[in-house]
């Protein structure tokens, strides 16, 4: 049993309520991810990404969970674009905040506005570029319009970039965070120089040396996990995050699961438990 063997099995676990297994769902979001990056080599900024932009500015990065579920019903009808029209923008926050007068609505506003005006400008000059300067400019531009304009923290422009099909991108979250150390995968593949379990950056140079060197014969759309360490980490999260109204296994959660792990003859943790058990 290795770690290639459990990414195999976690993958083929059907997600509780679905018909779909972990394998179904992320080969659906890779394909939508690569099709995102097509649209940039179009020459054009994909709007699904922006919509999440405008999630997690009205949300506070998915932090008010209601929030970030009213933006996405209300964008499914709408194309992002319009809200440069104040009228449009007005209506579009009124439906999600219900009130008109607060704080938080005058700060998404403002937010919302800038984003989308600095997207516009992105779109008219990625048309203007040859096409194989395109990904380049988008990658480095898209991430400072999400920093700047939304305001958008670290983990969420890399979610959000990842999700451009730009798959070095790792937005480690508390669920990666967890399963990096509870696995002893961050023990083993950390470098000396880049050690601190509490630092982002040392987590994501971590998952990408665990990916290269443990996952290469794990394959997502006949592709190996080793060159997508985003795509890992959906899957982390998918494995990871508490069964609730979100299809997720809930495996390595808050509270693990570890007599139904598929990890837990290499994982640490598990290991040192059933050690004194």
């Amino acid at each position: 049993m290795n770690f290639a063997e459990g990414f195999e099995r976690i993958s083929n676990l059907r997600l509780p309520g679905k018909k779909e297994t972990v394998r179904d769902v992320i080969n659906r979001d890779f394909n939508d991810f690569l099709k995102n990056k097509e649209r940039v080599k179009e020459g054009k900024v994909p709007m699904q990404p922006v919509r999440m932009g405008i999630s997690f500015i009205c949300s506070r990065s998915g932090r008010w969970a209601y929030l970030d579920t009213k933006v996405r019903e209300q964008l499914k009808e709408r194309n992002p674009m319009d809200l440069l029209r104040d009228d449009e923008l007005e209506s579009f926050l009124d439906d999600v905040y219900a009130r008109c007068d607060t704080r938080v609505y005058k700060d998404a506003k403002k937010k919302i506005s800038q984003f989308l005006g600095a997207v516009k400008n992105l779109n008219d000059k990625l048309k203007r570029l040859p096409e194989n300067e395109r990904l380049k400019i988008f990658e480095e531009e898209f991430e400072k319009i999400l920093k700047t304009k939304a305001n958008i923290g670290r983990k969420g422009c890399d979610n959000i970039l990842r999700d451009c099909g730009f798959f070095d991108h790792i937005p480690v979250d508390i669920h990666e965070r967890r399963f990096l150390l509870r696995t002893g995968i961050f023990h083993k593949y950390a470098s000396p120089k880049a050690s601190d379990p509490t630092d982002y950056d040392d987590l994501a140079k971590a998952m990408v040396s665990f990916c290269k060197e443990e996952l290469k014969e794990v394959k997502i759309n006949g592709r190996p996990l080793s060159n997508f360490p985003g795509m890992v980490d959906l899957i982390i999260w998918y494995f990871s995050q508490k069964r609730t109204e979100q299809p997720s296994l809930g495996i390595c959660s808050k509270d693990p699961q570890c007599e139904e792990c598929p990890l837990k003859d290499v994982c640490f943790f598990a290991i040192q438990q059933y050690k004194h058990t």
